[in-house]
């Protein structure tokens, strides 16, 4: 028995090594699964929200300066500043999605068009200041 021993040791270690990298796999996948459903709850909640902020957005009335009056007035501010509270917060939410998926999550095109979105952003951001420049200076 002492014979066969020795080769059962190096077969029972490689087995042991093997089942320690599919128990690392495991705990891979098992995390990276916690992360894909973390996601698909963000989106789905941000997706609900931008479908309620829709229908505020069609059921909403534009204040009527002729007609309406002051309490009608005050409900549509109301109603218009809980529109703006809740795409604020809508943009928040679409921050943190982003955030949580970082780049080396993301495919390369979807990478490639964010930097292209940013740049365009960039730009009309630079355009905006000047023209509030421009604007500033006339009227001064």
């Amino acid at each position: 028995m002492a014979s066969t021993e020795p080769h059962q040791t190096p077969f029972m270690t490689k087995l042991k090594s093997i089942l320690d990298k599919v128990s690392t796999q495991e705990t891979i996948l098992q995390t990276k699964l916690n992360q894909i459903e973390q996601w698909r709850v963000m989106h789905q909640t941000a997706v609900q929200t931008a479908r309620a902020i829709k229908q505020r957005l069609i059921a909403f009335e534009p204040i009527n300066e002729e007609s309406d009056s002051d309490d009608i007035k005050a409900t549509k501010i109301s109603k218009k500043n809980a529109i703006n509270t809740a795409l604020d917060n809508l943009s928040s939410e679409l921050k943190l999605i982003s955030e949580s998926e970082s780049d080396h999550h993301r495919s390369m095109e979807c990478v490639q068009q964010l930097k292209q979105q940013q740049t365009l952003i960039d730009e009309l951001r630079t355009k905006n200041t000047q023209l509030q420049q421009t604007q500033e200076w006339q009227i001064a």
